[in-house]
């Protein structure tokens, strides 16, 4: 657990490990060049499972984090940050499942919002399909993560070069090794605050630039060529960025997009076919939702593409694109 400055939660983020059920762990606690009590908070206690370690500089998350990889003497590494509470099971609960699945490499869970207690963070839960959503998105939630560290080091930890995003980079290029799985458990073993009060601007921007980067080298390495619109059109089917410049030509691009990634990787098979295409018809949905109110013509658009699966609920997603255009319309007239 690397900390920095982090005196206000760092107790309660502490005490919620330290409370495991499962209690045979050492706790690594890095203290980051922090300039506030966080050093007095951690030597307060007398847990002899707690290895203090302290840089006498900021060194940033990324080298704490490998500093923490080259110290830790488990098998296991379970990350955590200071300011996040893990329930009293996680430990016992992400344990159990390694050792009863070794095949996975890397797992996660669900993670419940700190401060809105009901509103919880579903992922993808197998293999196939983690890999096909991080085409995207990452869905491997860094401080739920329980990892095989021999794993890690040998493919060079995490990359300084990539702070702000280092655990997707990490992630992606761990799943273009061969024999490595991913999973998530169905259920929050984290309770993550999301500060919503905190400006985070700068720092948002920065991770997105750096997700795009990460999703422009999956384009590469599927044998695409990708073009600057390709990286405005993947960003733009992953997260929304630039939605307020789409219009109906766009949409189009969009979906040839998805049919040349789906066309790549019939020819190469880094993804799973039917969790891709799900994955695919997913991101198709997300995005002519979000355009929806842009006009009508979108939810035709939707309903008679490759990537609509012509069903019951597909015209109900129909209905609701065409009364969110309406919608607009009406509130536009008045």
């Amino acid at each position: 657990m690397p900390v920095y400055n982090g005196e206000k939660y760092l107790k309660e983020a502490i005490d919620s490990i330290l409370n495991q059920i499962f209690t045979e762990f050492e706790f690594i606690i890095i203290n980051d060049g922090s300039t506030d009590n966080s050093e007095q908070i951690i030597l307060s206690y007398s847990d002899e499972r707690i290895r203090y370690v302290k840089n006498e500089a900021n060194l940033k998350i990324v080298k704490s984090l490998n500093k923490g990889l080259w110290l830790a003497k488990g098998e296991y590494i379970a990350r955590m940050d200071a300011d996040d509470v893990a329930p009293t099971n996680r430990l016992a609960v992400q344990y159990d499942f390694m050792r009863n699945n070794s095949a996975v490499s890397v797992c996660g869970s669900y993670m419940q919002v700190y401060e809105e207690s009901c509103n919880v963070w579903r992922v993808p839960l197998t293999s196939n399909e983690i890999k096909a959503h991080m085409l995207f998105e990452c869905c491997l939630y860094h401080p739920t993560v329980i990892f095989k560290k021999d794993l890690v080091i040998k493919n060079e930890g995490y990359r300084e070069s990539f702070s702000g995003a280092e655990d997707y980079e990490l992630w992606q290029r761990l799943s273009q090794v061969t024999g490595v799985c991913f999973a998530n458990i169905p259920e929050p073993l984290l309770k993550y605050r999301v500060h919503p009060l905190v400006d985070r601007g700068v720092y948002k921007e920065k991770q997105r630039r750096l997700a795009g980067d990460i999703r422009f080298r999956q384009l590469t390495k599927l044998g695409l060529v990708p073009t600057e619109e390709d990286f405005f059109l993947i960003n733009l089917l992953s997260s929304g960025f630039g939605l307020y410049l789409c219009k109906l030509p766009i949409l189009n691009k969009c979906e040839l997009m998805l049919s040349r990634i789906e066309a790549a990787n019939a020819k190469l098979f880094l993804y799973g076919e039917d969790e891709l295409k799900n994955e695919l018809r997913s991101r198709w949905l997300k995005l002519c939702l979000r355009m929806a109110y842009k006009t009508p013509l979108v939810a035709f658009k939707y309903f008679f593409s490759n990537y609509s699966g012509g069903t019951f609920k597909d015209v109900y997603y129909v209905v609701q694109m065409v009364w969110r255009a309406y919608k607009k319309r009406d509130n536009t007239l008045t």
